[in-house]
């Protein structure tokens, strides 16, 4: 409902207009200015006020009040609207700010599949600026020649379907840097719905982690090899009593399967009784 906070002293007027009685148009008397007739009105959220005044003893006629509650309602709208704004920009300057500093590679593409995001860490991830990237088709740019029209095939599908094989899932796959250097990296596509549908790729280079575990089966490997050479039977504990490791001597002294990989997993207790 439109409102109105009126007041007839000089020294009250801006208390009363503001949180007063309430009338929508008044006389009053103000110092050095003579008899003037005021009427506001308060926006409907209650967040601010409209008052115009006149020097004169006659009263608004009813289609100028309509005008001020018109008014009123437009301001009222209009504050709404920038005070949304606002929040709107600060919410993503915090949202630039974690991309910024995020530790992954963060690049959104639109429907087109051209990059619109691309930050710090997939700079220096891939080798591209951002500014050389930002417009780019993300296919042409960091997915290995070979396993193009697969991206291009799953994106045709989900732009049919609002599915598609990647989207909401963790895989992992080999990515393509700048210098033609091939490196794997756990890849995460997330699908941001709106009028026009955008996706974003958390993308992690797994190098190390690929490499340290290649590292680890080989040595792995060659201590498989050296206790099944070892004329002794020999069993690997693990720190929950189960067997770990064995070599075929150990098969041969106790009674069980005749295959080494078949006691892995048993209990140390039930192997040797």
């Amino acid at each position: 409902k439109v409102r109105a906070t009126l007041g007839v002293q000089d020294d009250a007027v801006p208390a009363l207009l503001f949180g007063g009685a309430r009338q929508e148009c008044r006389s009053i008397e103000l110092p050095d200015v003579g008899p003037c007739v005021v009427a506001a009105t308060i926006f409907d959220d209650g967040e601010g006020h409209l008052a115009i005044a006149r020097r004169s003893d006659d009263p608004f006629s009813p289609t100028e009040i309509g005008l001020l509650r018109s008014m009123g309602r437009v301001l009222g709208m209009t504050l709404r609207s920038l005070r949304l704004f606002e929040s709107v920009q600060g919410h993503e300057a915090n949202l630039s700010a974690v991309i910024r500093s995020a530790l992954d590679c963060i690049v959104s593409i639109d429907l087109d599949g051209r990059i619109i995001e691309w930050n710090p860490a997939a700079e220096a991830t891939f080798g591209y600026s951002r500014d050389e990237a930002m417009g780019q088709l993300m296919a042409s740019l960091i997915i290995p020649p070979e396993h193009r029209s697969d991206h291009d095939r799953g994106f045709a599908h989900y732009r049919r379907t609002g599915r598609g094989p990647v989207v909401d899932a963790r895989i992992e796959v080999e990515a393509l840097h700048r210098d033609g250097r091939r490196f794997p990296v756990e890849l995460a596509v997330t699908a941001v719905p709106g009028l026009q549908p955008t996706f974003t790729a958390y993308i992690r280079d797994i190098s190390r982690r690929v490499a340290t575990d290649a590292d680890m089966k080989a040595t792995t490997q060659r201590l498989s090899a050296l206790v099944e050479n070892l004329n002794a039977a020999v069993l690997v504990e693990n720190e929950d009593r189960t067997i770990g490791l064995a070599n075929t001597h150990f098969c041969e002294v106790f009674d069980g399967p005749a295959d080494p990989d078949q006691w892995i997993g048993t209990e140390c207790t039930e192997a040797v009784k």
